[in-house]
């Protein structure tokens, strides 16, 4: 039973270290967008804003 519960602990700390890289990941994706957003709206002509959008994703995907 000693080897369950240890088995059971390391498992529930992997799963946490997990949900903060996934948190982590999914506020990047927030400023991202976020730059995106503000790079539609800039003054910048259409093709310098296609090319910063699109340098912006690639760090998306």
């Amino acid at each position: 039973m000693n080897v369950s519960s240890v088995s059971s602990t390391s498992s529930n700390s992997y799963t946490s270290g997990n949900d903060s890289d996934v948190k982590q990941l999914l506020n990047r994706i927030k400023q991202l967008e976020s730059q995106i957003e503000t790079e539609t709206q800039s003054k910048d002509d259409d093709k310098t804003k296609q090319e910063k959008i699109q340098l912006l994703r690639v760090q998306i995907t």
